[in-house]
């Protein structure tokens, strides 16, 4: 077979094409390395704390981790990655409200028919080659000693849906975008 001329280029593209190809389909996909996060215990809590405190706002956060590796622990890489968004929902807390910690951490998964689940525990959605950790907690400032505290039982932390969220100065956001920190509901325990 002669393979010089324009037909003979067409057919050594084709062979050498091939060749790769061929090649290339036994490569490995590169190894993932996933680093280690630890959770912020002292400041990021999942229930509400006994010591007294003030509510500044709803925070949320988002992680997202790749998922190629076929040799990792899932839930291990879930718990890890949950870390992770719970180290940057506190920072995002102190950054935007000055906060000192974060109270009634959540997990939050987002269903197909519109329903949020809000869980205690790490849980994470695989979308093939990568991962996400949805999470959401009360920003909350703790109050001083000499702090004057409510009379009577101590205040119950308000719902998700009654503590507002907060903007990107750290002030509490009306439905409506604006920021007016004196109409948010400011609540103590």
């Amino acid at each position: 077979m002669n393979l010089n001329g324009s037909a003979g280029a067409v057919a050594r593209s084709a062979v050498w094409g091939g060749v790769l190809l061929s090649g290339l389909g036994c490569a490995n996909l590169p190894e993932v390395r996933h680093e280690r996060f630890a959770f912020p215990k002292e400041n990021v809590f999942v229930e509400v704390p006994e010591r007294p405190f003030e509510v500044l706002g709803r925070v949320k956060a988002e992680v997202t981790f790749p998922t190629l590796d076929e040799h990792s622990d899932e839930p291990g890489i879930c718990k890890n990655y949950y870390n992770k968004a719970a180290q940057k929902l506190l920072a995002i807390a102190k950054k935007q409200a000055k906060a000192d910690a974060v109270v009634e951490l959540r997990s939050v998964t987002l269903l197909f028919d519109g329903r949020i689940e809000r869980h205690k525990t790490p849980e994470c959605v695989d979308e093939g080659g990568e991962g996400e950790v949805l999470v959401e907690g009360i920003a909350v400032r703790w109050k001083k000693p000499g702090d004057p505290q409510p009379k009577g039982s101590p205040s119950p932390v308000p719902s998700f849906e009654e503590t507002p969220r907060l903007n990107a100065e750290g002030d509490s956001a009306r439905s409506s975008g604006t920021a007016d920190p004196s109409s948010s509901p400011s609540s103590t325990r």
